[in-house]
């Protein structure tokens, strides 16, 4: 016990001093230095970082990326000979009719039956890629192949303070007879996070203290600004082999071994997930010039062609706070909200419970094994989508009742938003600040909130304390009175593990919204027979 006090003092006093330096890695010189060092063991191809900018997605956008205000995604970038595209279908095509996926260097279309599912969508990174318009110029893309001896290399500094950040690697597509996007997370993500409740997590190694696998640290803060590398490869001696370089500059490493891909053409991809920045401003900067280079890596000598990675690193099991002790409470909290909605005159309410998340596996091996779409899973979250609705008038109102997980302590970080569901943009997010006392109307516990969501709520008769939000529905973002709106819950990280909760254990979101109250039915006993006529 006293040495686990002591080695967690000592992570304290290292994250303090970190956040307080100027990263090791921040200037191009001092990362230049490390590939000049790589240089000597390998041939170095250099790519490119791409990082998901809100403020410049276009207005008129028809799939919009799964785009949120409060939070972006970004992934490294290489130049490839072939870059295929995939389009997307509108929800409402048929969902066994054939996808149309175009080869950029091909002239004949191949056509793929993939399922829906809202992930990010990296291919916005290819039109923006240096180059990417140039004659003689190879396009670059966040979808790319890992050969053999290949290894893929990030480093650099991660970005100030945010409730939560994240680097996920993925097997993306399948290759062999029939191509098969399956998108699904190679590893648990490489993550930190920070709550003002309960402090800071971190299972991402850095400068500041290095992480064993399949553990974590907490500290007062995560290592904000501080230098880190990654590293993935299918072979043992080449990923030991950059890693030894990377120590030598005195770089610490974050490493993933990849088990041998289905198909030889098999590609992969990286993301980077960041969640409400504490400024703004800082995540900017970050996001519009990331201080990381990519790199890949081929062994001037020749690796051991045996010493490959036969499975994937264990993953850390989840531990949920079992939310079902309050059921009674939710349920009491649900019905007093929808005698509200009811009593206002000439309104009904109708009420809706969420049924369960988009993914319901907890090992994105099935995805690969059975060539499923996971699309973009990543075990620190669950992704709870609500059944949709419309705000077509401005007499709607809707209610989103549900569990504040971060008073469960089944989440660092818990948000929710509304989406446009065609266009895959959110409109409005709501972070778990908002919903401290947010359910104090009805309920005692703190452990609730109630959200109100309309198109003017200056015309709705809200209770006090509680929040309510205005959807607009015009402008960007936004989503009109015809268009479908979705409700996505996302908790972030459990205090236990720091892996993401598991949904059977949760209460998922209600939805109370108030409709128009049907005619009232005719006293008149010969009614329903002169009806008849």
């Amino acid at each position: 016990m006293h040495t686990t006090l002591i080695a967690i003092a000592i992570v304290h006093a290292l994250v303090k001093h970190v956040s307080a330096q100027t990263c090791a890695l921040a200037s191009e010189i001092a990362r230049e230095d490390v590939k000049n060092a790589l240089a000597s063991a390998f041939y170095v191809d250099e790519g490119s970082t791409w990082m998901f900018d809100f403020d410049q997605l276009p207005a008129d956008c028809t799939d919009c990326g799964n785009a949120n205000p409060a939070s972006t995604y970004g992934c490294p970038r290489f130049s490839v000979s072939r870059v295929r595209r995939r389009s997307r279908r509108t929800r409402g095509d048929d969902e066994d009719a054939p996808r149309r996926v175009v080869r950029a260097s091909a002239t004949e279309p191949e056509y793929h039956t993939l399922p829906v599912l809202d992930s990010p969508n990296i291919e916005f990174a290819e039109g923006s890629s240096p180059g990417a318009q140039r004659d003689g110029v190879l396009p670059q893309t966040c979808e790319w192949t890992l050969e053999p001896t290949e290894v893929v290399l990030i480093y650099g500094c991660t970005p100030s303070a945010l409730a939560y950040f994240g680097i996920t690697p993925y097997w993306y597509r399948l290759g062999g007879a029939t191509s098969s996007l399956v998108f699904a997370s190679l590893s648990d993500t490489f993550s930190m996070g920070e709550n003002g409740d309960f402090g800071a997590f971190t299972r991402f190694s850095t400068e500041a203290a290095t992480v064993s696998p399949g553990t974590f640290i907490r500290a007062p803060t995560a290592p904000w600004n501080s230098s880190f590398s990654f590293i993935m490869s299918r072979n043992r001696a080449a990923l030991s082999l950059a890693a030894a370089v990377l120590r030598d500059r005195g770089l610490v490493v974050n490493e993933v071994g990849v088990p041998p891909p289905p198909s030889a053409d098999s590609t992969y991809t990286v993301l980077y997930r960041g969640a409400l920045p504490a400024s703004s401003e800082a995540w900017k900067k970050w996001v519009t010039a990331p201080p990381i280079t990519t790199l890949r890596l081929k062994p001037k000598s020749a690796a051991a062609p045996e010493a490959i990675f036969e499975a994937a690193a264990p993953l850390i099991a989840r531990r949920t706070v079992d939310e079902l002790s309050l059921t009674q409470a939710y349920d009491a909290l649900v019905s007093a909200v929808r005698e509200r909605v009811a009593s206002v005159p000439g309104r009904d309410a109708a009420v809706a419970a969420t049924a369960r998340p988009q993914i319901v596996i907890d090992s994105s091996m099935t995805c690969v094994n059975f060539r499923i779409n996971c699309g973009g899973d990543n075990r620190d979250t669950n992704y709870i989508r609500a059944p949709a609705f419309t705000l077509a008038s401005n007499d709607d109102l809707v209610y989103a009742i549900g569990v504040r997980h971060v008073w469960t302590r089944n989440a660092y970080y818990h948000s929710v938003a509304l989406y446009n569901r065609a266009r895959r943009l959110a409109v409005v997010s709501i972070e778990d600040a908002v919903f401290k006392n947010s359910a104090a109307p009805w309920s005692a516990s703190d452990a609730f909130y109630v959200v109100a969501f309309a198109r003017d709520c200056s015309r709705h008769d809200v209770p006090i304390g509680v929040p309510c939000v205005d959807v607009p529905q015009n402008g960007f973002p936004s989503a009109s009175r015809d268009e479908s709106i979705e409700l996505w819950e996302r908790p972030y990280s459990t205090y236990s593990t720091t892996i993401g909760p598991w949904w059977q254990s949760m209460i998922l979101p209600t939805l109370v919204r108030s409709i128009p109250a049907p005619p009232p039915s005719s006293s008149n006993p010969f009614s329903a027979l002169f009806a008849s006529f």
